[in-house]
């Protein structure tokens, strides 16, 4: 498998179950998409591992080049959003 550094905090499982994404199956410790590609994909905690497509695709399809810690602190200073970025 093929693997990509998460630089940010990440939860595989809140990104494909959270009913933006309607075509994926549990295998294992991680999920096989069916998008436009399909590809198996697994996290450990620091990085995303992936096979079936490559990894400019993938950068795209988690939005891995997307600066979501300075997003976050921007946002959270809304007291209704940072609860829910707290929690979630």
């Amino acid at each position: 498998m093929n693997k990509i550094k998460v630089p940010f905090k990440f939860n595989l499982e809140y990104t494909l179950e959270s009913g933006q994404i309607f075509r994926i199956s549990k295998i294992n410790d991680g999920y096989r998409v069916f998008s436009s590609v399909i590809f198996d994909v697994y996290f450990d905690g620091n990085y995303l591992y992936y096979n079936n497509a490559d990894e400019n695709y993938i950068k795209r399809f988690f939005s891995l080049d997307v600066d979501f810690d300075k997003i976050t602190n921007e946002i959270s200073k809304d007291t209704h959003i940072n609860k829910a970025l707290k929690a979630f």
